[in-house]
């Protein structure tokens, strides 16, 4: 039987013996899995290393583990994809967090564009951010990858701009668009393009503005077209990094 994963907000090491799991955590196991001593499960942290534990000991409200060893997944893309999201609605950007997660992305940034139905208050963005590290933890620990993305809000387009203008690696840009004059993702089959790392942005239900479209060409994003059908947002989400991930990744 596929062992049980679960991820922990603190870096488990080698001097860790034996580990009293979090409540929720062992709420997780007691009461919906109905695990008990002598189980075996796996534990991801954060720092991306996973152990095989057992179960030694329980009580009403808490699980304590033994360690048994360190054990390692090649599941981690060589392909490093930025995955820069307008704000859509609650519901949709959780599902594009979390099938992004599983597709190997290694950083999810999300912004307001001009279309965006969904706006957040300031007070609400690191509440809302941390609802988004919670479900790229758990899809972490169902498609066994090593790695949680790291996820970012920024303010606006412009924001978004000068954070990718400011890393020092060469990074090929795709933004999805629906406008005339957009290439198809065969362009880069023939010329052979080969990148380290990609950024992706897709935009809202409504699409980019002619004039944020114009921001992005002239800060030299590739405009790609998905194809001649409308796609949801969260679809167009997976269909852009897994013809990402099938061009340069792992999706042989």
């Amino acid at each position: 039987m596929t062992r049980q994963v679960f991820f922990l907000p603190s870096v488990i090491t080698h001097e860790n013996k034996e580990i009293v799991l979090p409540s929720e955590v062992s709420h997780q196991i007691l009461r919906v899995l109905r695990l008990s001593r002598g189980d075996v499960v796996e534990l991801r942290d954060e720092s991306g290393r996973s152990w095989k534990a057992e179960i030694v000991r329980v009580s009403k409200k808490l699980v304590q583990v033994a360690l048994l060893e360190e054990v390692f997944y090649a599941t981690e893309s060589p392909l490093g994809v930025k995955l820069f999201l307008a704000l859509a609605r609650s519901d949709r950007i959780d599902l594009a967090v979390r099938q992004a997660t599983e597709l190997g992305v290694k950083e999810i940034i999300l912004f307001p564009s001009a279309r965006s139905s969904y706006r957040l208050e300031q007070p609400k963005i690191q509440d809302r951010i941390l609802r988004w590290d919670k479900i790229a933890q758990e899809a972490v620990c169902q498609c066994r990858r090593m790695e949680v993305p790291r996820i970012f809000y920024k303010k606006d387009l412009e924001e978004v701009m000068t954070f990718v203008e400011g890393e020092s690696e060469d990074i090929l840009k795709i933004v999805a668009s629906e406008m005339n004059g957009s290439y198809g993702m065969e362009i880069f089959l023939s010329a052979k393009v080969k990148p380290d790392t990609v950024a992706i942005a897709v935009g809202p239900e409504g699409g980019w503005t002619e004039e944020e479209m114009a921001i992005f060409e002239s800060r030299k994003w590739i405009p790609v077209s998905l194809g001649p059908r409308i796609l949801r947002y969260e679809t167009a989400v997976v269909v852009m990094l897994s013809l990402c991930q099938f061009l340069w990744g792992d999706m042989k």
